[in-house]
């Protein structure tokens, strides 16, 4: 009996150790690849904060994000000799997401996403800190067209 009633615990200490394991596949990938999967959004608590975005042209920079005003998060990764940027808003009634991408020193290509889907892309330099931007000023740029996508030069629109 005492032999049985132990080889039960060694099964079930065997069974829980081995559930725990933090490299478990799931469908073909493991929970590594998950976390660092093409999702935007700000990682939950507990997670990691690198997570991986697409970048404007070729490649995907690693981007590790980190606490910026207005309750949002930023990442910056330099990427062919540019600085790429992406900053997420938590909970911006209009804004989601800001990625930009140096274009030289002053000008810098904007992809403006706001949570009703509407995708604005602008080249401006207006924006001279992405970090330190406020949403109303990314809000400025974007036409009150209501048009999808958008590719437009504010200064020229003056």
């Amino acid at each position: 009996m005492k032999q049985a009633f132990f080889l039960f615990v060694i099964f079930i200490a065997v069974s829980l150790s081995s559930g725990c394991s933090g490299n478990s596949e799931v469908g073909g990938q493991t929970n590594t690849q998950n976390a660092t999967s093409s999702s935007i959004a700000a990682p939950a608590v507990g997670q990691s904060n690198t997570i991986t975005s697409p970048a404007p042209g070729a490649g995907r920079p690693v981007l590790k994000f980190v606490p910026s005003p207005e309750d949002s998060q930023i990442a910056q990764a330099t990427q062919n000799g540019k600085l790429y940027e992406v900053r997420i808003w938590k909970k911006h009634p209009k804004l989601l997401k800001v990625e930009s991408t140096t274009i030289d020193e002053k000008n810098r290509s904007l992809s403006i996403v706001l949570r009703s889907a509407q995708v604005v892309n602008i080249t401006t330099d207006r924006i001279p800190n992405v970090k330190l931007a406020t949403a109303d000023q990314f809000l400025k740029l974007v036409p009150a067209t209501g048009t999808t996508e958008t590719n437009t030069d504010p200064k020229k629109a003056e």
